[in-house]
């Protein structure tokens, strides 16, 4: 999926979280999320969440409308706020309703005013390798497995010990399901200033036909880095 650079540039988030990888960062902040969810149709997806610059204080909210079978963002579906100094006063619940009024007419079209969180499947088993590579096995409604598999390749800059100006990554999942696998994603596509890629949760459609994977997405920031959210969605 393509997404706007503005959507990978999200300032430093109220709270702290853990984080499991190999590297180990002083401070680690991740996004809240407001608003997530499937279309009555379960062909579109909502993801809204927010954070704070700690720095400047400015808040910062980021929207990915997502049509689900052709993994990729509807037309103005995946947007961000982009405040100034002078708008630091705003809440972050301020820079999620401006996304959510700018949006207003889209949702409604796509039927995602009241987004259905769908199904959250169970993890039944999760592991990781040294090269960052990672597979869950969840467990669908109708009994059968669904693997999902991470790959990653990471362009580290001089501030992560590496050469390049800016960090890049790039990812692919490999979807198994139902005797049949599909790829998404390319390690040839990166992604400017992301460290590194991590599976977060899957979700099954009200419909039962298709699906939506979180993914973690690491980012620097001024003190540490930030986790913020990438959607990625297939047919089962």
């Amino acid at each position: 999926m393509k997404y706007l650079l503005s959507l990978l540039s999200l300032g430093l988030a109220a709270s702290a979280t853990a984080i499991v990888t190999s590297e180990v960062w002083a401070d680690v902040w991740r996004t809240t999320q407001r608003m997530a969810g499937f279309s009555r149709d379960s062909i579109s997806y909502l993801y809204l969440e927010s954070s704070r610059d700690t720095g400047a204080g400015i808040p910062k909210a980021q929207m990915q409308i997502v049509n689900v079978p052709s993994n990729s963002c509807v037309p103005n579906g995946c947007i961000a706020t982009q405040y100034g100094e002078s708008e630091s006063q705003r809440s972050t619940k301020m820079a999620e309703d401006d996304l959510l009024a700018r949006t207003r007419n889209l949702r409604q079209r796509l039927r995602l005013l009241s987004p259905n969180a769908g199904t959250k499947l169970n993890i039944i088993s999760r592991s990781k390798s040294p090269d960052k590579s990672e597979s869950v096995v969840t467990r669908l409604t109708n009994g059968k497995s669904l693997q999902i598999r991470l790959e990653q390749r990471q362009i580290k800059s001089a501030s992560q010990g590496g050469t390049a100006e800016i960090e890049r990554g790039s990812m692919r999942l490999l979807i198994t399901y139902n005797g049949r696998q599909r790829t998404i994603g390319s390690l040839n596509n990166f992604r400017e200033r992301v460290i590194s890629y991590s599976l977060r949760e899957v979700y099954l459609s009200p419909n039962g036909r298709n699906a939506i994977v979180l993914l973690d997405l690491t980012q620097p920031t001024f003190e540490g880095v930030l986790q913020t959210t990438l959607v990625q969605g297939f047919t089962l």
